[in-house]
This record gives C-alpha cells, sequence and structure tokens, in this order.
C-alpha cells in the first residue's frame, strides 16, 4: 500500500505541499486574530474621573502602556454613565470637582449599581472624615494629593491586580447612613492615612479592636 504524499517537506530541497500553501494565509490570519483578542482580554479598563484636564493629561502619560487602556471623565455622572458600557477594572476618582457630584457621592451611588467595582478617591483636602466615609463606602484605597508616580502606580497595580484575582468573590456593602463628626482626627502622614482606612473599615461592623502602643495611645 502507497502512502499519500505528505503536505510537509520531507527531505532537503522540497517545498510544502500547495494544498498547505493555499491554507496558510488564512490559518496566519485566524492566528494573529485570536493572539489580538487574547490581548484585548488581558488588557486592564481603567477609568478616571477628574475634573482637572492637567491630571487627566498625566494619568495618560503615567499610564501609556498596552497593558491598560485608559478612559477619562470630566465629571462624577458621565462617569457613572460610562460605566455601564466601559465595564471598567478600577476607577480613580476625584473627591471635590468644580461641578456636579462630590467623589464620595459617586462611590454611594456606585455602590448601589455596583458593589463590586473597585474604587480609589484622590484628594487634595486631607480630611479624616472624608478618608472615613470612603472607607466604609467601600473604596479599595484613598490617596492624597500631591502624590508620587510609584506611589500611584503601586496603589493602581495592585488593584487591577485584586480586580483580577477577586472578581465575582469580592462584595462591598454600602453603608449609606453616616454621621456627622463635628471633631476630626488631625494628621496628614501615612500612618494616620493607614488609621482612618481602618476605622472606615471596621466603623459599621459588630467586631471587637484591639488597639495596642504607648500609654496615650487609645
Amino acid at each position: 500500500v502507497r502512502s499519500p504524499p505528505s503536505l510537509f517537506p520531507q527531505e532537503e530541497g522540497e517545498v510544502l505541499h500547495p494544498r498547505l500553501l493555499a491554507v496558510l494565509p488564512a490559518v496566519f490570519a485566524y492566528s494573529a486574530a485570536a493572539l489580538a483578542h487574547a490581548a484585548h482580554c488581558m488588557m486592564s479598563k481603567l477609568l478616571l474621573i477628574d475634573d482637572e484636564e492637567d491630571v487627566r493629561y498625566s494619568f495618560r502619560r503615567i499610564f501609556d502602556s498596552p497593558e491598560i487602556e485608559l478612559t477619562s471623565a470630566a465629571s462624577g455622572e458621565e462617569g457613572l454613565a460610562l460605566i455601564p458600557v466601559l465595564k471598567p477594572d478600577l476607577v480613580i476618582s476625584d473627591i471635590r470637582m468644580g461641578r456636579g457630584m462630590t467623589g464620595i457621592e459617586f462611590l454611594r451611588q456606585l455602590r448601589q449599581r455596583d458593589p463590586k467595582l473597585l474604587v480609589v478617591l484622590m484628594t487634595a483636602y486631607d480630611s479624616s472624615q472624608i478618608a472615613i466615609e470612603a472607607m466604609k463606602l467601600g473604596a479599595y484605597d484613598y490617596l492624597l494629593k500631591p502624590f508620587e508616580v510609584p506611589k500611584l502606580k503601586q496603589v493602581v497595580f495592585a488593584a487591577l491586580k485584586a480586580a483580577r484575582d477577586m472578581k465575582e468573590v469580592v462584595s462591598y456593602e454600602p453603608l449609606l447612613d453616616t454621621e456627622d463628626h463635628d471633631q476630626g482626627i488631625v494628621g496628614r502622614s501615612e500612618p494616620m492615612q493607614q488609621v482612618f482606612k481602618l476605622i472606615g473599615q471596621v466603623a459599621g461592623t459588630e467586631a471587637t479592636v484591639l488597639i495596642t502602643g504607648e500609654t496615650g495611645t487609645g
């Protein structure tokens, strides 16, 4: 029984079979399309909400990467309208904007629609009440302006990794009833910001909190 001719070269000097040559363009086109689709699926989508064009431009420069698709909005209302269409992995929003809702109000409304979308808030105004409120509403993190680029990238990339790892797993429950604080806690340093975040995370729970440190810490 004679074996059928091979489509691939068997000896030096032979060429590919004409039938194989005919289908190669389609194979290469399909492979390229598959790779492009895979790359798009792996791309992280980042939504920035800030009313200052300088900030939006800076973010475009900082996150100019094939791994990140950055979309900008100039107000919280615009951001809320974009989210169902864009389906971002992470939202970064300023707290105080020149028009429309504040970042806190944006986060409050977002939590009613999507309790799992990660949000990082940023502001130039250091306030313990704002930091605590942000964390109570389920913000992933809170950044003070001006921030260093390495710190910003660290927070953003950590949040994007968390979004990938915990999608469909982590659920944030919005706490809509807030209290007015007559007296705030003074502190702008990084350790104090961590304290504000922890306060916000445990404030709405029944958990027992152990405070340790030198005399007077409590």
